[in-house]
């Protein structure tokens, strides 16, 4: 059975073995679980059930990973993209005034489109047209709006009086969230495979 599994997600070829997906995969996992409650509370500000978010949240994402993995072939894990449901909720609903319903159709219909996009092979094609500065651009923006979204539900920082974000009063939690910060950084230096699993273990206990 376990040859059967390592010949058919081709173990060999990609010099893989059983203990290293095994933590990839758990790290994976909890690196990205912050998706189900995040998606669910951006979205849920337009009036669609909160509950309702988060179930659909891990049907989908358990779905598209599952199927990116038995089907595909490929170790990647898929969700609801960070910075859409923000542009979904903030631009489109609330500040264009766009009910969530509409809205929703409008995202059913691009993912058609989408999905026309890949089986024509046209989506290669536009990708090959976009320079590469702008692919790394928009990489390191995502990165940096997740990396804000952290800092803020960590308690790092905090929307002042002005509008503007500054840096929140020390307390034990930013104090727990500081120390593991740098410790990850001192695992991605040591080069530890299991950086992030090893520091979201030592974070929960602490």
């Amino acid at each position: 059975m376990l040859n059967r599994l390592k010949g058919y997600f081709l173990f060999h070829q990609h010099q893989a073995n059983i203990r290293t997906e095994i933590i990839a995969g758990i790290t994976t996992f909890l690196a990205m679980l912050y998706i189900v409650v995040v998606n669910a509370k951006i979205l849920s500000q337009t009036g669609m059930s909160g509950s309702a978010l988060v179930t659909t949240t891990v049907v989908i994402t358990a779905f598209s990973s599952i199927a990116m993995g038995i089907y595909a072939k490929n170790p990647y894990a898929i969700a609801p993209a960070m910075g859409m449901n923000v542009f979904f909720t903030y631009t489109i609903v609330k500040a264009w005034g766009i009910p969530w319903e509409t809205a929703l159709g409008a995202v059913f219909y691009s993912g058609v489109i989408f999905v026309l996009l890949a089986v024509f092979n046209i989506r290669s094609k536009i990708l090959a047209g976009i320079p590469n500065g702008v692919k790394h651009g928009i990489g390191a923006g995502i990165g940096i709006f997740i990396a804000l979204v952290g800092f803020y539900n960590a308690g790092f920082i905090e929307q002042s009086p002005s509008g503007l974000l500054e840096i929140s009063p020390i307390s034990p939690e930013v104090m727990i969230f500081l120390v593991c910060l740098f410790l990850l950084a001192a695992l991605f230096a040591l080069r530890v495979k299991a950086a992030i699993l090893i520091m979201i273990i030592i974070g929960c206990l602490i």
